[in-house]
């Protein structure tokens, strides 16, 4: 099985449909073409890809997603996105041969290797730990899992009852005195948006407000702020709004726009990409309310699981969640650069500074 190394951004559209014919057999959206290439566009412009994609019989059948990061003691393979964004994430194969190609190919490259938010059971992590010793050494560290709930509702049931029924008393109390204070002040709604292509801007524009006049925007760190992560996560949902994905939230007080959630709703599940609140409305919990009727919609829905994304948080807990379990893959190649990066490495970790 040939495996093929990519290092020219320009070449990776050429992959698109086989890259996604793959993905969805993985059932995550942020394993998609799009969701890679405009990460790889975007947010590492000036950094070197490395790709390696495994074919069989005109078929991909295996992708490492892989940028040359120098922001280190030496040049280091990590996947591409992963440090800005943050997300749950991983490599892509058919089986754990196909994963075990795209390893070797990777080792061959001679760089040490950092993978975060891996899945703390993968093929990747069971092919890098056969590698032989006298080659590198890998490490495995646990960090923060992301939580999910799975809406499993009897049939024919009153929806928003049974799941108000998971919250605790003072939780129900909560969303129900918060939802008065909020109609005192005007007529209170949900929209749902499915965008396509022609009006998905519009929408994009309207939620970066929302999140920019919450606390993301006094710390500099909303969308508005970051004009890469704005053009990353603007290119990505105009792409996957062309094949219908997207679905955009806005919870609206009078005439105005009170929290949204920017979402991608693929493979029977609702995935949580952007949140965000008007602070005027703080004390009113418009995220609770937000979070409420986004669980709602995805049960209402049947859809099978709602997926929080990002770092466990201890306010998902208000329904039965479970988890993904995650963590770093470092692998460190026998070599000058090696021993450069485990120095690097071993002082980080007495340090304290090091990614959990």
């Amino acid at each position: 099985m040939p495996v093929k190394l990519i290092t020219n951004k320009q070449e990776l559209p050429t992959y698109r449909d086989t890259w996604n014919q793959l993905a969805d057999k993985m059932k995550s959206p942020l394993l998609r073409f799009e969701w890679f290439y405009h990460a790889a566009m975007e947010l590492h412009p000036e950094e070197e890809i490395a790709v390696a994609i495994c074919e069989e019989d005109n078929a991909v059948i295996a992708i490492a997603p892989l940028v040359i990061s120098r922001h280190k003691a030496v040049p280091t393979l990590e996947i591409i996105g992963a440090k800005n964004l943050y997300e749950p994430t991983n490599w892509l194969y058919e089986n754990a041969d196909a994963a075990r190609q795209v390893v070797v190919k990777v080792i061959q490259l001679g760089m040490p290797v950092s993978l975060i938010r891996m899945p703390q059971d993968s093929a990747v992590r069971q092919a890098f730990e056969k590698v032989p010793g006298y080659k590198g050494l890998f490490i495995y560290r646990h960090s923060t899992p992301a939580n999910y709930f799975e809406p499993d509702l009897t049939e024919e049931t009153d929806v928003r009852a049974e799941l108000s029924a998971l919250l605790s008393s003072s939780r129900r109390n909560d969303l129900k005195r918060t939802r008065k204070q909020l109609e005192k002040i005007g007529t209170v709604n949900i929209e749902v948006i499915n965008p396509d292509t022609s009006n998905l801007d519009h929408h994009y524009q309207r939620l970066m407000k929302v999140e920019h006049a919450s606390w993301k925007g006094k710390e500099n760190s909303s969308l508005l702020a970051n004009k890469s992560m704005q053009r990353f996560f603007q290119d990505y949902s105009r792409d996957m709004s062309a094949i219908s994905k997207v679905r955009i939230f806005f919870l609206t007080v009078g005439e105005d726009d009170a929290a949204m959630y920017l979402t991608i709703q693929h493979a029977s599940a609702l995935w949580i990409l952007k949140i965000g609140h008007d602070e005027r409305f703080h004390k009113m919990s418009p995220g609770f309310q937000m979070a409420m009727e986004t669980i709602i919609y995805a049960a209402e829905q049947k859809l099978e699981r709602y997926e929080f994304l990002g770092c466990e948080e201890s306010w998902q807990s208000m329904v039965p969640i479970k988890q993904h379990q995650l963590g770093t893959y470092l692998f460190i190649p026998i070599s000058v650069k090696g021993f450069i990066y485990f120095t690097k490495l071993v002082t980080h970790l007495i340090k304290g500074k090091m990614h959990k």
